[in-house]
């Protein structure tokens, strides 16, 4: 049985697959994503090709426990996401449920055409802030005092 801590290491960075014919096994990333924190309480994500049904629990995961280290305020760079459906959306929305009693923030950062269609026909923009590059919403957060 794996103690709590390999688990989350182990989500973070990949699970070992094997072949039992060959007891030979290899390191599988399952993240498509990375979480780099640039203060106390702020971290920069990036999403990756795609935030959906695949990676929407890790990606719930991985943030929750970044708000229970301290970070109240992520910006998410979605340069080069390809897709984000509704259970990407949901983890979002998780996220931000979960930061609101917290006064923290999330602000999308380097939109993509095919997620700022799904930001606009779900008009998730009322509740997300959208920036052209992750420099502007850093700023942004800087300006509005979400840095510390």
């Amino acid at each position: 049985m794996r103690d709590e801590h390999q688990t989350r290491r182990l989500s973070q960075e990949g699970s070992r697959i094997g072949n039992p014919l060959t007891n030979q096994s290899k390191l599988q990333t399952t993240m498509a994503f990375s979480i780099d924190s640039i203060s106390n309480d702020t971290a920069i994500v990036t999403v990756g090709n795609n935030l959906d049904f695949r990676n929407a629990s890790e990606f719930k995961t991985v943030s929750q426990d970044h708000v229970q280290r301290g970070i109240r305020n992520f910006i998410l760079d979605f340069t080069g996401t390809e897709s984000i459906d509704s259970t990407g959306l949901g983890s979002l929305f998780t996220l931000y449920r979960r930061l609101s009693d917290q006064k923290g923030r999330i602000f999308f950062a380097s939109v993509s055409r095919p997620v700022h269609n799904t930001v606009q026909l779900t008009r998730a923009y009322k509740i997300f802030r959208l920036f052209a590059t992750v420099d502007e919403a850093r700023e942004a957060m800087v300006v509005n005092g979400a840095v510390h």
